[in-house]
């Protein structure tokens, strides 16, 4: 069983896209941005140096 995310922080930009690629050189991105058309949104996830999740969203 995978164990949960003790800490999310989720933080909206105006463009996934740019803000994956000026960041991609900077930190491991677990996810590529994808669009998760049921809630509306375009997203891409990496972790910080204490493991929490990072989100990166805008609206679709």
């Amino acid at each position: 069983m995978k164990k949960a995310d003790r800490t999310a922080l989720i933080f909206k930009v105006k463009s996934v896209e740019e803000t994956y690629q000026e960041l991609k050189s900077k930190v491991k991105f677990i996810t590529k941005p994808t669009e998760q058309r049921d809630w509306g949104i375009k997203v891409a996830h990496f972790r910080d140096p204490a493991a929490s999740l990072i989100e990166i969203y805008e609206s679709i």
